[in-house]
């Protein structure tokens, strides 16, 4: 156990290191940056590593010793990235990131995960309330209603609604999953269970799409079709769900596309970003420059333009400024950082003596995965941009506290499961 948090402690101290190395080039390209800033950010960054590191020490201590100096990494990768871009922000971001390792701290010493299994109804409802508030109530940006205000407080219920998504879906999955495994019918030449075992399911789902789409967050809704569509498929391991589920997609994309103004600029602007570049190409053209720029070893940390030629570069492209600034091979290093984390997370599914535990991890492993790859596949025009966030990278408060939150949890069952 001791050993085991000492190879933690040596990975933050490395993951400290780098960052530092990090703001020290920043430094020297822009000297007229105020060193004391830079020194109390190095240690502010530094005491959040430790905080973890304590907290895991007395709530977890059998936990994985990875996920979190992982964490922590991609953590000072957009700490520093905020700084860079956008300099008001970086002690909101630092104080979310604060809430986010104490929430972190708490999840991971709560010893009765299972116990969720039996609130997935009320995890259900509650999220579909959150949604429905929003789409009433809520605060538009983007072209999507997003945000729930509390005076001049402000946050994402998607955020935490994905995160009872997952609890639901796991709750659901390990009661039905020898129902759901097993055919009892066709329709088309396909096999399905019968309609009382995967109705349930099916119609939480759509509810959850529905207040989405009326939303007009197609990105959410992208991001909740993909854990849905992977946590069904891990329970399972029927892909007439798959084929199913990519048919309604399929469908699903065509109606946005005819309903919705905003879905119509964002795929013109993907498609041919160069004739569309004042509807919506701008930002991607924009960031395709940024990423050539950067070449195969970058122009090297604060020496980037797409601070000044990016929109939203601190949110939805900051993937464009770290490519530009670390280059091909830097930026291939955050895509192998996501890559580890997800399979440690995987390799925590494997020990999870739980079958809930076990689809719960998973569920929260495919969260991360899915919104990696569609913020840089949107970043690199692979496909359309979508809005989410770059998980523990993008400025975000809410998107910080869910994520941490959801890691805590992770090492919560890591530490039950080793």
């Amino acid at each position: 156990m001791i050993d085991e948090r000492r190879g933690e402690l040596r990975l933050i101290f490395l993951a400290w290191g780098v960052v530092m190395w990090g703001l020290v080039c920043y430094w020297l390209a822009s000297p007229q940056f105020p060193r004391q800033l830079l020194a109390l950010y190095s240690v502010g960054y530094l005491l959040l590593g430790l905080l973890g590191h304590l907290l895991l020490m007395g709530n977890a201590p059998r936990a994985d010793e990875i996920v979190f100096p992982l964490v922590y990494m991609l953590t000072g990768l957009g700490l520093m990235s905020v700084l860079r871009l956008r300099p008001e922000l970086a002690l909101r971001q630092f104080l979310w990131v604060f809430i986010g390792v104490a929430c972190m701290g708490v999840a991971a010493g709560y010893s009765h995960w299972p116990r969720l299994a039996y609130l997935k109804y009320s995890a259900a409802l509650v999220g579909l309330v959150l949604l429905v508030l929003t789409t009433f109530f809520g605060h538009e940006a983007g072209g999507a209603r997003r945000w729930l205000g509390l005076g001049s407080f402000r946050f994402e219920p998607v955020e935490l609604v994905k995160v009872l998504l997952v609890v639901f879906l796991a709750g659901y999955l390990s009661e039905a999953r020898q129902l759901l495994q097993g055919p009892k019918g066709k329709l088309f030449g396909l096999s399905l269970p019968e309609p009382r075992y995967v109705g349930p399911l099916v119609t939480m789902w759509l509810l959850f799409m529905f207040v989405l789409v009326a939303q007009r967050d197609l990105g959410a809704a992208f991001l909740f079709y993909g854990i849905f569509q992977a946590m069904l498929l891990v329970a399972t391991g029927n892909l007439t769900y798959l084929f199913a589920g990519a048919c309604l997609a399929a469908f699903g994309a065509g109606a946005a596309y005819k309903l919705f103004s905003h879905v119509q600029v964002r795929f013109q602007a993907w498609w041919n970003p160069w004739v569309r570049l004042e509807r919506g190409g701008y930002q991607i053209a924009q960031s395709l420059f940024s990423l050539g720029a950067g070449g195969i070893f970058g122009r090297g940390w604060g020496r980037g333009a797409a601070a000044s030629t990016v929109p939203a570069i601190h949110t939805d492209f900051v993937f464009s400024s770290l490519a530009e600034e670390l280059g091909l091979l830097g930026s291939g290093a955050v895509l192998f950082l996501y890559l580890f984390l997800v399979m440690r997370i995987v390799r925590s599914a494997l020990l999870a003596t739980d079958e809930f535990l076990q689809l719960l991890t998973i569920g929260i492993g495919s969260l991360f995965a899915i919104q990696a790859i569609v913020i840089i596949g949107g970043v690199i025009k692979m496909i359309p941009m979508t809005g989410i966030t770059m998980p523990f990278v993008s400025y975000g408060g809410s998107s910080l506290i869910s994520s941490y939150l959801l890691i805590g949890a992770l090492l919560g069952i890591s530490h039950g499961g080793e």
